[in-house]
């Protein structure tokens, strides 16, 4: 395998959630209240929502050139706030789920970016999501961890698989100040991925 190549990580497709589940049902969206908490920096609009367990989420909203995806939070066994994402079919039904994220040591996880790019050597595109947690503690650091999951929806019954990029150390970092000290991660945002993976893509044809 060449530098910069793309390969299915080895875990299995994703089947659906308990929060997916929930949301096919959901109803009684409203706007969260003022002590919900930040999800300003939210891909997709975040509500409050009636669908036990979940306690807010977005309706669902297609991704230019993609799926419909929604994001849900419901609470965990330690009473923290773990985001799921569900990609539905054209047709409603579930298709799977990308996953269910919590707080990695920040504060609860936001999809930050949800786009379809090309991130491997077949034509069709991939579902690419920008993860961030904000970070914040006494040990004079502050800023973002940012983690970015491409997912293949290519296959037979609509799962989900997860790309595993050769460069994989290049897909997260923190941006911010570290124990004093600034530190950059350049992949920070949507333009900035798709031309490392227009760089992948240019190393794995030489």
């Amino acid at each position: 395998m060449t530098s910069g190549s793309v390969a299915l990580a080895p875990s299995a497709s994703i089947d659906t959630s308990p929060v997916c589940a929930a949301l096919q049902e959901a109803s009684g969206y409203r706007a969260p209240s003022a002590l919900a908490p930040d999800f300003s920096r939210s891909a997709h609009r975040i509500l409050e929502v009636a669908a036990e367990p979940v306690r807010y989420a977005s309706r669902p909203e297609r991704v230019p050139d993609g799926v419909p995806v929604q994001l849900g939070y419901a609470l965990n066994d330690a009473d923290e706030l773990e985001l799921t994402l569900c990609v539905w079919s054209d047709a409603g039904a579930t298709r799977a789920h990308a996953g269910t994220f919590g707080s990695e040591g920040g504060r609860h996880a936001v999809a930050q970016s949800i786009f379809m790019a090309d991130a491997d050597a077949d034509p069709q595109q991939e579902l690419v999501v920008l993860l961030g947690w904000a970070v914040d503690n006494a040990r004079d650091t502050s800023g973002t961890f940012y983690a970015w999951h491409v997912y293949d929806i290519g296959h037979a019954g609509g799962q989900l698989q997860r790309l595993k990029l050769e460069d994989e150390p290049l897909v997260s970092g923190f941006d911010g100040v570290r124990e004093g000290e600034p530190v950059t991660y350049p992949l920070r945002d949507e333009r900035a991925f798709k031309a490392y993976l227009q760089d992948l893509q240019a190393r794995r044809l030489k």
